[in-house]
């Protein structure tokens, strides 16, 4: 028998949601796909992590970052230091190549495991070309 992995996505608004899904789910649930939005890049706006504020069993959840956000690189560092391990950044949020690049690697060198690019649906997927030797996969 094969064995999936279901990997829940929440759109929270407080730490609260995140622990009270964490909670539903505990007997199964190995990662989490977290939303963040901030109001500008994306029209809604979500929880994002304060200092301090730490993600529930952050040792036994792989948490997975989606950062829908103008200035994806701070918000990024602060999710690493809450406790995720995965982040993905839009390209369409990158000023540049350059920046993105420099992003992703700031990432990595703070503890992330994995990195990722995002594409909105209009995007080309070829604009995600330039990230395909650092990043770990593309999120469409």
């Amino acid at each position: 028998m094969t064995q999936v992995e279901i990997i829940p996505t929440l759109v929270p608004e407080s730490l609260h949601e995140i622990v009270e899904l964490r909670e539903k789910f505990r007997s199964f649930m190995t990662a989490l796909h977290v939303d963040a939005a901030d109001g500008k890049f994306a029209p809604n706006v979500t929880w994002m992590p304060s200092a301090g504020e730490v993600l529930p069993d952050r040792e036994q959840i792989h948490y997975k970052a989606h950062l829908m956000v103008e200035d994806p690189l701070p918000l990024g560092l602060q999710f690493i230091e809450a406790g995720a391990r995965t982040l993905e950044g839009h390209v369409e949020a990158f000023k540049s190549v350059e920046e993105g690049l420099s992003i992703l690697k700031a990432w990595k060198d703070e503890g992330a495991e994995q990195v990722a690019v995002a594409l909105l649906l209009q995007t080309p997927f070829e604009d995600a070309d330039p990230y395909f030797s650092v990043c770990d996969y593309v999120r469409l």
